[in-house]
């Protein structure tokens, strides 16, 4: 019998104590934090299955990693089914990970499901992580590459879950009033909007939620906000006035019952519905974090509403 390969020190911390344990404590989170800091350094490589599943392919002239799906080279569903897309839509996707881990299995899935099902292309960026790269670095990123599709033309679809939906939320509190539109559409899964995690509901969710717990997450806060306090809207967008929020729009919120992320879905959708903004607030009340990303019906479900709400915004132009 061969031996087994032994894991990497971080991945070794996380097998045997699993994730709620390491977050509930924040020196072991520090410590798995410190143990993965090395492998964030390394440039993140795509699993052998993602291409031979989806169109997707990866450029680094900015001087990080960019993922890309669909585009020039159309999704290989659309080619099979004889349709090229009517669409001027791009989708720019922030993944999840506590600002400290590289986009997983998962993610690559739904973002080359949903590239596929809107025939329109996707684009990932995969910024620095903590505890080596701090906020500025991730948000300038996301910035830039939302600024150069507006200026390809295209419409944007802005998503993210997690973290990611945090700094998607932040970027377009960010957006000047004038000369740079809002996205077409705007989803938010499982968004983590406030890093103080400091909402009463929180400490109520905890036993609910079988894989995130407050005290970790807060160490992972503070390493990425650097020198920031966690209250700055930089970092907390939940902070940002009500003069940002009231220009977003067709906003879709995702969360679980089961999910810390919870009290701050629900604390976004309650102010822009006081701000009169188009959104909804979708909650699974048996799911736990980031549920549209995982498999089954419930995940393909997801992607056919947004599908659905993307085209209903884009007939206007389509003439329909």
């Amino acid at each position: 019998m061969a031996a087994s390969r032994p894991l990497p020190p971080a991945a070794a911390v996380r097998a045997a104590l699993g994730p709620k344990r390491i977050l509930q404590s924040e020196e072991r989170t520090r410590a798995w934090l410190e143990a993965h800091a090395v492998q964030n350094r390394r440039a993140y490589a795509l699993p052998d299955w993602s291409s031979r599943t989806y169109d997707i392919w990866e450029d680094a002239s900015r001087g990080v990693q960019v993922l890309y799906f669909g585009g020039d080279r159309q999704p290989k569903q659309s080619l099979l089914a004889g349709r090229v897309p009517p669409t001027e839509v791009s989708v720019l996707y922030l993944h999840g990970g506590a600002f400290a881990r590289r986009p997983t299995n998962a993610h690559l899935r739904f973002c080359g499901r949903l590239a596929n099902a809107l025939w329109a292309p996707l684009v990932m960026p995969l910024p620095g992580l903590a505890p080596g790269h701090h906020t500025f670095e991730a948000t300038d990123l996301a910035e830039s590459l939302y600024h150069d599709l507006v200026r390809r033309g295209r419409r944007v679809v802005l998503a993210g879950d997690g973290s990611g939906a945090g700094i998607a939320l932040g970027l377009l509190c960010r957006l000047p009033e004038e000369g740079v539109p809002q996205p077409l559409k705007t989803v938010l899964v499982s968004p983590w909007l406030d890093l103080e995690l400091n909402d009463p509901q929180v400490r109520a969710m905890e036993p609910l939620d079988v894989r995130l717990s407050a005290p970790g997450l807060r160490a992972l806060a503070q390493a990425w906000a650097g020198d920031l306090d966690l209250a700055d809207p930089y970092v907390s967008p939940l902070n940002y006035g009500d003069e940002c929020l009231a220009r977003l729009r067709n906003v879709t919120i995702a969360c679980g019952g089961r999910d810390l992320m919870l009290p701050d879905a629900r604390r976004l959708a309650a102010r822009l519905d006081s701000l009169g903004v188009d959104h909804e607030l979708l909650v699974d009340k048996d799911a736990g974090h980031s549920w549209p990303l995982g498999g089954g019906s419930a995940s393909a479900g997801f992607r056919a509403r947004l599908v659905r709400q993307v085209h209903e915004a884009e007939r206007p132009r389509l003439g329909a």
